[in-house]
């Protein structure tokens, strides 16, 4: 499934998103985690981390009350992570050759408690995270900002999401996008870019 990245010649470097594409839900709910609430509450303090305010705590308080836990961040973190899965074949395969950049909405006490589970410097160059640029991905101020970063021209970057609207607003910068669905469909594509 290996596609090495002269067949795609002016894409030498992937911006690759987390949630939904580097680590997928398996969907199951297990003792304490509940997903529809989870779900909820990132979408209600979701914008305000993007904005650079640390609403992990906010978020452990509401979740806890909500489920009747007293779950400390790490346990929640712990436990949360038995219901995700790494996509291995995707990091190590498909895009073995690229330069991979982690560009992500997340957590940062989500990002700093999987980066060395699963070695995020060893297969990524840089991480862009919306909690550091203080705007999400649906912003085009975030492509901007990792533009200015990067040092890398629009024209060589690729992103691979599965949101439409933040393909939308990295693409008003000039960086291509491929709308992630799985990882044979992204083979396809890769190969079909020219």
């Amino acid at each position: 499934m290996h596609l090495h990245p002269s067949a795609t010649n002016s894409i030498p470097v992937i911006l690759l998103d987390l949630g939904g594409v580097t680590f997928g839900s398996t969907g199951i709910n297990i003792p304490g985690i509940e997903w529809k609430i989870i779900s909820e509450l990132n979408y209600k303090y979701g914008s305000e981390m993007c904005v650079g305010k640390n609403v992990f705590p906010e978020f452990m308080k509401e979740y806890n009350s909500r489920m009747n836990l007293d779950w400390s961040g790490e346990k929640f973190l712990v436990e949360i992570w038995k219901t995700l899965t790494f996509n291995n074949e995707l990091v190590y395969d498909v895009l073995a050759g690229y330069d991979i950049y982690i560009a992500s909405d997340n957590y940062k006490e989500n990002i700093d408690y999987i980066s060395p589970i699963y070695k995020f410097s060893e297969w990524s160059i840089k991480q862009y995270m919306s909690c550091d640029l203080k705007c999400e991905k649906g912003n085009i101020l975030f492509w901007k900002k990792l533009l200015e970063d990067i040092n890398i021209p629009a024209s060589k970057l690729l992103l691979i999401d599965d949101s439409d609207y933040k393909l939308e607003a990295a693409a008003q910068v000039g960086i291509r996008g491929l709308l992630y669905k799985d990882n044979s469909q992204l083979v396809k594509e890769l190969s079909e870019l020219k």
